[in-house]
């Protein structure tokens, strides 16, 4: 496990009511780390503000001025039980902390090629918007929903904002949809899609 080479404070600014992403700064460990982001008080709470990323992203959503802290990562090689602590970097929010702000997708899911039997692949869908508890998103498959659509997954969040495909087969081909939208109205649903093709290896019958 190598270090992080940045020792200096960092700065990010971002509009209230918008996302707030904090990049991983590069480091060096086989295997990958684990990464927790916190605060000079700690780790940050399980809660609706907070996302993280497969590539390990912070994403603060609907930003505020109760988020102007300082931020860092922390990465912990669990094989050779060793961790390091990233510099911090200090969030600064500016504009109207009140105003409304339309739905938006922050993170889209990717296209994946999954190899059959592959135990679980992960489809990422991060949505902001304020009022951050009246955003709902949901998921669908070949414009059903999923899970009406017969395939084994699991939402890995009370947000909605992790699909997990679970024992890849040949259903789980297809197209998935992340539906993002606020329950109280007033603004156009936003839709972003993402292709999954199941891959089979090949095999010899004689």
């Amino acid at each position: 496990m190598g270090i992080f080479e940045n020792t200096t404070l960092g700065h990010l600014t971002v509009t209230s009511g918008h996302p707030a992403i904090f990049d991983l700064p590069p480091i060096e460990s086989q295997p990958p780390p684990l990464v927790m982001w916190q605060t000079v008080d700690g780790p940050l709470n399980y809660d609706i503000k907070y996302a993280e990323t497969k590539s390990n992203q912070l994403i603060i959503l609907s930003a505020d001025e109760n988020d102007r802290k300082a931020y860092r990562a922390r990465a912990i090689n669990t094989q050779l039980d060793k961790e390091e602590n990233s510099a911090f970097i200090q969030l600064n929010v500016s504009g109207d902390p009140y105003v409304e702000v339309a739905p938006e997708i922050a993170v889209h899911p990717q296209d994946m090629k999954v190899k059959r039997g592959e135990q679980v692949a992960v489809l990422e869908c991060i949505a902001n918007a304020r009022p951050l508890h009246e955003l709902e998103t949901l998921w669908l498959k070949d414009g059903i929903p999923i899970e009406n659509a017969g395939v084994p997954h699991t939402l890995n969040d009370p947000w909605n904002r992790s699909l997990s495909l679970l024992s890849a087969n040949l259903t789980h081909s297809g197209e998935y949809t992340c539906q993002v939208r606020l329950r109280s109205g007033g603004y156009d649903t936003v839709t972003v899609n993402a292709k999954v093709e199941v891959l089979e290896p090949p095999t010899f019958f004689t």
